[in-house]
């Protein structure tokens, strides 16, 4: 169900994609999160996903998948600290 509604590659289906990798804790979607993942394209729609950016929920499932917290406030607006900190947390 995932790959079938990232395909679609409509906002509130990439975010709701994005939901579910993170609360699977789903490790085989790393690179697909940080994929494009400075992306601010807000869902207008779903009410469970409506106001977030693509960017927020992608960042939301890599803090899920991982168990940590960046410290920093999540928000819509993309935030290369945030960014820079899980990238380190998946560098091998």
């Amino acid at each position: 169900m995932i790959d079938s509604l990232l395909r679609k590659n409509k906002v509130c289906d990439i975010i709701h994609a994005n939901f579910m990798i993170g609360e699977l804790k789903d490790t085989t979607y790393i690179d697909t999160l940080f994929k494009n993942i400075n992306d601010v394209r807000i869902c207008p729609g779903a009410i469970h996903f409506k106001g977030q950016s693509v960017y927020q929920s992608k960042v939301i499932a890599l803090k899920k998948i991982t168990n940590k917290d960046s410290m920093l406030r999540i928000t819509r607006k993309p935030d290369t600290l945030i960014i820079n900190y899980f990238k380190h947390f998946f560098r091998k």
